[in-house]
């Protein structure tokens, strides 16, 4: 199974260049995850690269950003309003990141596209 995982256009920059190693999320996939398609959301709204998941670390939002802050690509300003009131949370640690030359429409990937809060699933 594949996912495709909407990012905002500033962190799949980031993550395409190597800046940003984990990815926060406050749900995770159920389902077991071969390739990551990022979604960079509106306005680029277009697959822009992939990924593989490293590892997942499911712990406190305290202990993740102990744990990852020096690769996060974002601020603790943020993360912790990210995470605000959640007792736990999710950091996918990223590896073998594939920057697309050219971005793709997500409806190559799925015909029924519709721009995900978090993540799909696609076969």
């Amino acid at each position: 199974m594949n996912v495709i995982l909407s990012v905002k256009p500033e962190y799949a920059s980031k993550i395409l260049a190597g800046e940003k190693l984990y990815e926060y999320r406050k749900v995770i996939f159920r389902q077991p995850v071969e390739k990551v398609f990022i979604y960079a959301s509106s306005p680029i709204s277009m697959i822009v690269g992939e990924f593989q998941i490293d590892y997942i670390i499911h712990d406190t939002p305290k202990e993740l950003w102990k744990l990852t802050h020096s690769d996060s690509g974002v601020t603790q300003a943020f993360f912790n309003r990210y995470f605000k009131g959640k007792p736990v949370g999710y950091a996918i640690r990223m590896k073998e990141v594939v920057a697309y030359a050219v971005p793709i429409s997500p409806f190559r990937l799925r015909e029924d596209f519709k721009a995900p809060q978090s993540f799909i699933y696609i076969e």
